[in-house]
Formats: structure tokens, C-alpha cells, sequence
């Protein structure tokens, strides 16, 4: 009986604390210019935000989305290869995966912001969303 207090307690305390989170979102951009890329990372401010979620398939053969924007579509390869991206990433600048489309959701909600709209695509969705008013 005990165990199961403590388990409890403990995934009770970490839901809480994760569903009151109210943290930023934090975007790395990526500009390729032939064998030459440059990221940098800001924090998203604004009260409008677009972005795309992916599809994509690990090693495992496990189905996980990515949030990103192409925001210069790549050109041809080689040297003069061109291309400008952004993707979500978190504290450590890692890319955030989220298992679901809702998970994506859930995410922008714990961090300010609600969907105001969203187009599906082949393999994802673009979502607009914008910071939810006090």
C-alpha cells in the first residue's frame, strides 16, 4: 500500500508541475549557404506564431512529428545550395518530438498559446496560433 501512495504522489506532483508549466518557446534558425550553416536560437515573443508540424518515421519504425517552417525553401545543390528553417527546440537546443498532434498542442497551451487555425498537409499541418489574452 505504501509503494502505491509514493507512485502516486509522485506521478500526481510531476503532472502538476509539467500542466503548470509556462515556459517559452524557443526556435533555432538554420541558414545553409553551400557547405557553410549558421543556427542561432531565439525565444518566441510575438503574439501571432506559425508553424508546421512533420511526420517522421525513426529507425524503430516509431511515428514522431517535428515543429518546423521552411522559411527560404532549399534551392539546388551544390554551391550554390540556399536554404533558411526554423524548428522548435528546448532549453538544451535539442529538437523537440512530440508523439501526437495533440502533444504539439498541449506544448503552445502550456507556453501561452491557443490555435487559431490549421491547414493539413500530406504529411502534417500548419498551425497558427497567438497568445492567449489574461
Amino acid at each position: 500500500m505504501r509503494v502505491l501512495l509514493v507512485c502516486y504522489l509522485v506521478v500526481s506532483i510531476g503532472c502538476s508541475q509539467q500542466a503548470g508549466t509556462n515556459e517559452q518557446v524557443r526556435i533555432s534558425t538554420m541558414i545553409a549557404d553551400g557547405d557553410v550553416r549558421h543556427d542561432t536560437t531565439t525565444v518566441v515573443e510575438s503574439d501571432y506564431f506559425e508553424m508546421s508540424i512533420s511526420s517522421i518515421t525513426d529507425r524503430t519504425g516509431r511515428k514522431k512529428y517535428t515543429a518546423t517552417k521552411d522559411l527560404e525553401s532549399p534551392t539546388a545543390a551544390g554551391a550554390g545550395f540556399h536554404m533558411k528553417t526554423q524548428t522548435v527546440v528546448d532549453s538544451n537546443d535539442s529538437t523537440v518530438y512530440f508523439t501526437t498532434p495533440e502533444d504539439w498542442l498541449n506544448y503552445m497551451s502550456e507556453r501561452g498559446y491557443e490555435m487559431v487555425s490549421k491547414t493539413d498537409k500530406r504529411y502534417g499541418a500548419e498551425y497558427t496560433f497567438k497568445k492567449k489574452s489574461d
